[in-house]
């Protein structure tokens, strides 16, 4: 089945990339996920559909973990950064998942050493007089 007219104009982002191109398109389209009801599975499951996979409660070709409470708190590495590490782990998670379903590369596993906290912390810090 190729692409309609709508679509072309719809994705005509991914078609120009080609990593993606028709074909990756395609395969988007015609894939089903479930996200699972986990925090930030709200912001990844519009990711996922804005590039065109069908996002359903239901039994789904793959099920997509986004990360659970625990893990984005140990990302954001103190409270105030909670709805940064959301985010983060939404974007990332859509990303790789959409690299699977294209056939781009191999999806990678989220970097568990990374705590926003410590970039946070670094930018609070007044430069040195060395830096002037």
């Amino acid at each position: 089945m190729s692409l309609t007219n709508r679509q072309r104009v719809l994705y005509a982002r991914h078609l120009l990339l080609a990593e993606i191109g028709e074909a990756g398109q395609q395969r988007l389209l015609e894939s089903r996920v479930k996200v699972a009801d986990e925090p930030s599975s709200g912001p990844c499951s519009d990711a996922l559909r804005r590039a065109g996979v069908t996002v359903t409660r239901d039994e789904a070709n793959r099920v997509v973990h986004v990360g659970s409470e625990a893990e984005v708190a140990r990302l954001a590495g103190r409270s105030e950064l909670i709805e940064a590490a959301r985010a983060l782990r939404a974007a990332f998670v859509a990303v790789e998942t959409i690299k699977s379903i294209a056939r781009i590369g191999t999806e990678a596993a989220f970097p568990t050493q990374l705590t926003l906290a410590s970039f946070h912390s670094r930018a609070d810090q007044p430069a040195s007089t060395e830096d002037v």
